[in-house]
């Protein structure tokens, strides 16, 4: 027969490694969904048309910066200002409101 002290050991045992086994699974899901946070850069410039920069077709003005990043990035050929002003429309962008 199996000794007292023993028997407990054996139960918190049983307790104890499955639920090390789900610790680990648990912080190994939480740093892959850390990965797969999209990293988000934000380029705002205040009273510049968009047709004034090389990326968007202007042949004069040269911005091989900024037409890299976009080039490596996502360029988007169409906004719309929800205030023609620069404080208000920034705060609209940046709030979702």
């Amino acid at each position: 027969m199996i000794q007292r002290p023993v028997l407990w050991v054996l139960l918190l045992a049983m307790l104890l490694i499955p639920l090390g086994i789900l610790y680990q699974m648990l912080i190994g899901l939480e740093k892959s969904v850390k990965n797969l946070q999209p990293d988000i850069v934000l380029i705002t410039i205040d009273t510049w048309r968009g047709d004034g920069m090389s990326g968007y077709g202007q042949s004069s003005i040269s911005t091989p910066n900024l037409d890299s990043f976009a080039k490596h990035g996502i360029q988007f050929v169409r906004a719309y200002a929800p205030i023609p002003t620069t404080g208000p429309s920034h705060t609209t962008l940046l709030t979702g409101l």
